[in-house]
């Protein structure tokens, strides 16, 4: 498996990167550091639940420094235990709110029906991303809160190709 990257770069010490791995079955890569002098690690820390699936993402030069960046996922193991993604939320180290705060709702098929994203502090916009889909799972429209993306609208031919797309004002013959 791979240990060690070496990047192409003009200065006298090109970049290395070094994968370290955890001890969860296949090994699953847990922290990369480079040979760079002053850089933040590009993953200070990653770590798995049961299934594999990343929990959570530390990038930066570690919990003692102000440039910790810090990414929670949270999956559906409560509810339907599909594994499906349901959360992130992305905070820097010491900073009272998130940056980034999303909720995901699916449809019993698995189709993502709401996108939600909450964390408005430091003016960042909030919206509720809903999507719908018709009975061969294609996507039929997607529409959004907080004024951030337009609705858009699809419509499928009868080989089920997409015919037209709708953004906002404006259709996209295809």
């Amino acid at each position: 498996r791979l240990t060690t990257q070496t990047y192409p770069d003009p200065e006298p010490l090109p970049e290395q990167v070094t994968v370290s791995y955890n001890s969860q079955g296949a090994g699953l890569p847990s922290r990369l550091t480079s040979n760079v002098t002053g850089n933040p690690y590009p993953v200070y820390s990653a770590d798995y639940n049961g299934r594999g699936q990343l929990t959570n993402l530390q990038q930066g030069t570690g919990p003692t420094y102000n440039n910790l960046l810090i990414t929670n996922y949270s999956y559906d193991d409560q509810t339907t235990k599909r594994g499906w993604l349901i959360g992130t939320t992305v905070q820097a180290n010491g900073a009272p709110n998130p940056y980034l705060n999303l909720s995901q709702t699916y449809y019993a098929n698995g189709n993502v029906q709401t996108v939600n994203q909450t964390a408005g502090t430091y003016g960042l916009p909030t919206f509720t991303n809903t999507y719908a889909y018709d009975g061969l799972d294609r996507l039929r429209s997607a529409t959004s809160t907080g004024g951030l993306f337009p609705q858009e609208t699809y419509a499928y031919d009868t080989l089920g190709r997409t015919y037209t797309r709708t953004l906002g004002l404006n259709t996209y013959a295809y």
